[in-house]
């Protein structure tokens, strides 16, 4: 994926992209790992053994690597825009969904869907930092937007250590999903799009 960008300001369009995608990669980091921290209460409400819990995850694993090498690459074609928010999507929807169902079969593909937005969402979200960056920052950009996924993970295990006790596990998947579709909406309003690769190479092979 390509990047763009000489010594640009550092504000409107690019300000907005890189707030914005560390704001998906924090999601990232809630709706893909917030999960294992209520892992046993869910288990047990499945009925589920702890063999099969791991095999759940196993199965996010996996997608996420199927969605960095098969869905990330279609947003230099289709740009990042539309393909980051779908992914983001991904992600975030199927947390409203998993407490609602008790099947096994429909935990694991509710989850394949979380990995392959995730893996999705990742480099997608650098490549469009990087495209908007100016190039005296984007390293530092980059690993901003990258570090976010961190965060989202330490919120979600504070946010389980306050909602759980109290109002149940299903509950951190609801808030969590909720606050995604949010996020998505933001997306969809305020984030830029970087130039299809076409015409980046095009533009730049110009005189």
């Amino acid at each position: 994926m390509e990047t763009s960008g000489g010594e640009r300001s550092f504000r409107g369009p690019p300000l907005r992209a890189t707030l914005l995608c560390c704001l998906f990669m924090v999601m990232q980091g809630v709706d893909t790992f917030g999960i294992s921290y209520v892992a046993p209460q869910l288990g047990a409400d499945f009925g589920i053994a702890p063999a099969q819990i791991g095999l759940v995850f196993a199965a996010s694993v996996v997608a996420s690597l199927i969605g960095a090498i098969g869905i990330a690459p279609l947003s230099d074609r289709y740009g990042r825009r539309r393909v980051l928010l779908v992914a983001v999507l991904l992600t975030g929807a199927p947390s409203l969904f998993i407490p609602l169902t008790r099947d096994m079969s429909v935990l694991v593909m509710l989850r394949v869907i979380v990995g392959l937005g995730f893996g999705a969402a990742l480099p997608v979200a650098l490549a469009l930092v990087s495209d908007f960056a100016p190039a005296r920052f984007r390293s530092r950009l980059v690993t901003l937007t990258t570090t976010s996924i961190v965060v989202g993970m330490s919120l979600s295990g504070l946010a389980a250590s306050l909602m759980v006790p109290r109002l149940g596990w299903p509950w951190l998947l609801y808030v969590s999903g909720a606050v995604s579709m949010v996020v998505v909406t933001l997306g969809f309003l305020l984030l830029p799009e970087s130039r299809p690769a076409a015409r980046r190479e095009s533009s730049s092979a110009a005189p």
